[in-house]
Parts: C-alpha cells; sequence; structure tokens
C-alpha cells in the first residue's frame, strides 16, 4: 500500500495528468486527485476538501501558473506549488518562484518529481508546525487559555481604541464594569483549584450571553473579568451589571454538586472617572470592593472611598507622622447622667490639625487608618494618652471614667490585647 497523498492537478492535458499521476504510483505514492483548468474550478476545489500539493502547467489556455498561485494566496492557503510545464523560460521560472512556487520541472523529464514533493511536503510540515507555535504563543499572549476570553494585555489594548473613538465625540461615554468571583478562594480550598476553574469557565460562558460586540469582555485576573460597553452612561452600565448578575446567579453544577458563586461588579465610567485603560480597571478595582458590602453587590466608583487617590496616598504617610510627632490630640467629650445631671465620665475623641490643611474631622482620616493599617499604632497612641490624662485626674481627685472608641480591627489583633495588658495598671 502506497503512501496516501491528495493532489490538486492544474492541467488542461489529461494525458499529461495521467503520466503525473504514473510516476507518483511508480514513486510510492497512492495519489487521490482532481483535474481543474480554470479559477473558477480551481476555486472550488480547494473549498470541497483539504489537499496535500498542487501540480501546475505554467501556460494553458485559459488559466496558468501565476494564475493559480494567486487563487490559492487569495485562500489563504499554504500548499507546496509545483510548475511541471513542457516549457519555460528562466525568466518566467524566476517570476512563478517569487510568487510563490516552490520548484518546477520540465515534463518528460519527471525523475526528480518524487523527491521534489518529500522535499516540499517536508519544508510545508515545518511550516505548520512553525505557524501553530506562533499561533500557539500569540494566543499565550493575548488570550486567557482557560476561558479562551482576551487577557488583559487585549483588553487594554481594544479598550484603547474604544475610548479613542469615544474621544472623537466630546459628549460621549463608556463604562468599564470588573466582574469578580467572591467565592473563588473559598471553592479552592474546599474543593481544589480545578474545581475553581470549572466554575470560572461556567462564568465566562454566561458572561457571553450577555455582552456582545461591539462590547469588550475579558477575563484580567485569577477571580475577575472585565467588560467595556462603549456609548453608555452610568444608569445603562447599572442595567448591563444587573443583567450581568441575572446571567451568572443560577447554581453551578460541577461533579454533581451545585453551588452558587457570589459575584460583585464594580463600574467605572469613561472620561469621569479616567481616561486611560489601566486607570479605569484600577478604578473599577477600588468599586469591586466597595461591592461586597452592599447588598445589591454592585458599587460605582466613589473617589472619596478610593484609597489609592494621590492625596489619600500623600495623607498616609502624613498621617503616620503625625502619630509619632504629636499633631494628634484628644478631646473629652463629657457624659451626663440624664437622671441626676451629674457627670459620670467622657469619651476621649481623637483630632488631627495638619500643618497643612488645618483641623481635620475623624471621618477624614479614621477610614484611612482603617484601609491601611495604621489603625493599630493610631489606637495604641489614643490609649497612651487617654491614660496619661486619666492619672493627671486622679491626682487632681477628678474620677472620671474614660471611654475610648476601638476599631474591630484591633479587637481582632492579639497585639491590641498584649499592648492593653501592658499599659494597664
Amino acid at each position: 500500500m502506497g503512501r496516501a497523498l491528495s493532489v490538486l492537478i492544474v492541467e488542461d492535458s489529461e494525458v499529461d495528468e495521467q503520466l503525473l499521476l504514473m510516476c507518483l504510483r511508480r514513486a510510492g505514492f497512492e495519489p487521490t486527485s482532481e483535474r481543474v483548468q480554470t479559477e473558477v474550478a480551481m476555486a472550488a476545489a480547494l473549498d470541497a476538501r483539504p489537499w496535500d500539493l498542487v501540480i501546475s502547467d505554467h501556460n494553458m489556455p485559459s488559466f496558468s501558473a501565476p494564475d493559480a498561485l494567486k487563487v490559492l494566496h487569495q485562500k489563504g492557503l499554504d500548499l507546496p506549488f509545483i510548475i511541471v510545464s513542457g516549457t519555460i523560460g528562466e525568466e518566467a521560472a524566476v517570476t512563478a518562484m517569487k510568487a510563490g512556487a516552490q520548484d518546477y520541472l520540465v515534463k518528460g523529464k519527471l525523475a526528480r518529481l518524487p523527491a521534489a514533493i518529500e522535499r516540499e511536503l517536508k519544508d510545508a510540515e515545518q511550516r505548520r508546525a512553525r505557524k501553530n507555535a506562533e499561533d500557539k504563543i500569540r494566543f499565550l499572549a493575548y488570550f486567557d487559555p482557560l476561558t479562551s476570553l482576551p487577557n488583559r494585555a487585549k483588553f487594554c489594548e481594544d479598550l484603547r481604541l474604544l475610548l479613542t473613538d469615544s474621544a472623537r465625540d466630546a459628549c460621549a461615554m463608556a463604562a468599564v464594569l470588573g466582574v469578580k468571583l467572591d467565592s473563588l478562594r473559598e471553592i479552592n480550598n474546599a474543593l481544589g483549584y480545578g474545581t475553581g476553574e470549572l466554575v470560572l469557565a461556567e462564568l465566562g460562558l454566561r458572561l457571553r450571553t450577555v455582552i456582545r460586540a461591539p462590547q469588550l469582555l475579558a477575563r484580567i485576573g485569577g477571580a475577575e473579568f472585565a467588560i467595556a460597553l462603549p456609548n453608555v452612561d452610568v444608569d445603562a452600565a447599572e442595567s448591563v451589571a444587573l443583567e450581568i448578575h441575572q446571567a451568572i446567579s443560577g447554581a453551578v453544577s460541577i461533579h454533581d454538586m451545585e453551588m452558587e458563586p457570589a459575584m460583585s461588579i464594580g463600574i467605572a465610567v469613561y472620561p469621569g472617572h479616567g481616561d486611560e485603560p489601566e486607570l479605569l480597571l484600577q478604578r473599577t478595582n477600588v468599586a469591586l470592593k466597595q461591592a461586597a458590602e452592599c447588598s445589591t453587590r454592585t458599587a460605582i466608583y466613589d473617589a472619596a472611598a478610593d484609597p489609592f487617590q494621590p492625596r489619600r496616598l500623600s495623607m498616609i504617610s502624613e498621617l503616620r507622622r503625625a502619630i509619632e510627632t504629636g499633631q494628634l490630640k484628644l478631646e473629652y467629650q463629657p457624659k451626663v447622667c440624664l437622671a441626676t445631671g451629674a457627670l459620670v465620665g467622657v469619651e476621649a475623641l481623637v483630632r488631627w490639625t495638619h500643618p497643612k490643611l488645618g483641623r481635620l474631622s475623624p471621618d477624614q482620616f479614621i477610614p484611612l487608618a482603617e484601609q491601611t493599617g495604621l489603625v493599630n499604632p493610631l489606637t495604641r497612641w489614643v490609649l497612651k494618652e487617654a491614660m496619661r490624662q486619666s492619672y493627671s485626674w486622679r491626682r487632681l481627685g477628678l474620677e472620671l471614667n474614660v471611654a475610648i472608641n476601638l476599631s474591630a480591627k484591633s479587637l481582632q489583633s492579639v497585639e491590641f490585647a498584649e499592648h492593653l495588658a501592658r499599659i494597664c495598671p
């Protein structure tokens, strides 16, 4: 049994076709073939089935090898193309090779045809292998292998083009949505990473049912997807967020187990919340943290609650210095018995006089302290200062209970309990 070979023969002579097939059989091939002699017939043959190679006469009454090469290129096919012609000049041969032909032979001298075919089939296989490798590298560079959705790099490229189009219209808006599977860590810990990946793949499929071009959908991180919506305002973005929640709210069945994935959606709007892809994604991430605490599990970016605003970043280091250098002070609010009107104690309230911004209210820096881990050193300072003031009053004969406000994070800290035990008499 010979080696199977599928060959498309571009030839107007049936006799020459048979001579070619005879040569191939003698060389150990088992050819299946079709002979065409027009552009239309060749295009139809290429569409009808896959071919291993094309053997073409150079000149025919209504068709030629250069014409056949054009058809091959228009179809986007990389097939070995060998010219077998009765007469072909050197100049014509060079032109054909430049146009994409791999080899040419003279009819009646086909001894080297089998070797040429072997060589070109091998070269074609190597080209396909290189192309497959390049396609795989390109895919991994721009797509997520788990969901086959675009990755962060591809999403940012496409979003930049979308924003460029929006910028041409001064009134145009766009929205970026961050969608996060909040329960991924719990799923991974309880059921394994493989199960977590299956859940993410299912959510990717469900998101595809909601998002349609020219809208953009991508998986940009472990548990996060991103969506870009052109020509929408905040209200429209919230409507899409509701659709997304409805699309993904149903139970996911994995390994005969059903689970309800908890999702959050954060929204940032162009141009109000940013005009660059990475900035908009960063702000959807901030909104995601806010969404996790909302009953609707959807939140719009709020600059006032953004711990990464430049002004707030600056205040972090300034607050740390304020704790260390005495810019803070405690004020004491009286606590009075309603029945007797007697003073029964005081509540210690921390105040900050900023060297540039002046007096700051607690709501301007207490949330910042809780978000950045400074709440523990701040609490220790408040405790120490309240204790010092309480001792001072006692030396004057004034017995007052002093109440201080504690963060839940401080109460959860083992170091806080140890610190309290050290400073209490």
